[in-house]
């Protein structure tokens, strides 16, 4: 009689043992997925900041090339010259 409830009861332990096992290695699995996700979206984020801080750094080096051709008049910021002539004075 208790050899059979004892039978049972391990047979139930046994298979829960099996149950834990698989979901111990699903758990493991899934663990590596999120892993690499998370990986692949650091990766993801740190090219992109870098990309942004190339492109602010571009932006810097133009505004710094611009404002040195303004301020010494060169290329396309040269001024214009004058072409008018002066009117001639005459004595009086």
């Amino acid at each position: 009689m208790y050899e059979k409830e004892i039978c049972k009861v391990r047979n139930e332990i046994e298979d829960a043992q099996k149950y834990l096992e698989q979901l111990t290695t699903e758990y493991c699995s899934n663990q590596e997925f999120i892993d690499t996700y998370l990986a692949e979206q650091e990766a993801l984020r740190r090219q992109k900041e870098h990309e942004d801080h190339v492109q602010r750094c571009t932006i810097r080096i133009q505004a710094w090339w611009r404002g040195v051709m303004v301020r010494r008049k060169l290329g396309p910021y040269r001024p214009e010259e004058k072409k008018k002539k002066r009117p001639v004075k005459t004595k009086k």
